[in-house]
């Protein structure tokens, strides 16, 4: 019995070349457009138990009660789905030590902005959530200019998550990582 069929002997290199680049295409494509089909991202999976400008610390991970996907067990997340469309919205938290961080998501779980906690040192993060700025080719403003300062972040969309995140060091610590959760706020900015 040949070791090649025939059929695979009167094949051309090209061909061959060609048919591997299109499944390379085909293979690539479908993986970025696959997760368009998903039915809901994991923020719209808990949109409903969130109120808008406030922040919600979630229940601890369990096997059997996750909120979100794929959430590690010595990991705390508090999250606030905030709305820019009726003025800015301030955010406070604070980051106490390495492996803690702040985090913006668009409502389709797109990253825009984070801020790692530093080493060996408590950080307090204060950020006023704005909506971006229309611009002519970037450098122009048109319309009511907003001033942007090191602590206003510019929002791409008006709805989106944040999302701070803690790390824990064992049991004996898990009231002060839940206080320092709940010390974290999402409000809106009064007119």
């Amino acid at each position: 019995m040949p070791l090649i069929p025939g059929w695979l002997k009167r094949l051309s290199w090209q061909t061959v070349a060609v048919a591997a680049v299109t499944g390379g295409i085909v293979h690539i494509m479908a993986t970025l457009v696959l997760p368009q089909f998903a039915r809901a991202t994991a923020f719209q999976r808990i949109a409903s138990k969130l109120s808008l400008n406030a922040m919600h610390v979630l229940p601890p991970a369990t096997p059997d009660a996750q909120l979100l996907p794929f959430l590690s067990a010595d990991e705390r997340i508090a999250v606030c789905k905030f709305d820019i469309e009726a003025g800015p919205v301030d955010v406070t938290a604070v980051l106490p030590e390495k492996g803690w961080s702040l985090g913006l998501y668009t409502a389709s779980g797109d990253n825009f902005y984070v801020i790692p906690a530093q080493d060996m040192r408590r950080f307090e993060v204060a950020l006023t959530l704005v909506p971006a700025q229309e611009r002519f080719f970037g450098t122009i403003g048109l319309g009511k200019q907003v001033d942007l300062s090191a602590t206003q972040v510019q929002v791409p969309t008006n709805v989106g998550y944040v999302v701070v995140r803690g790390m824990s060091r064992g049991r004996s610590y898990t009231a002060d990582i839940e206080q320092t959760l709940k010390k974290a706020r999402c409000v809106q900015r009064k007119a």
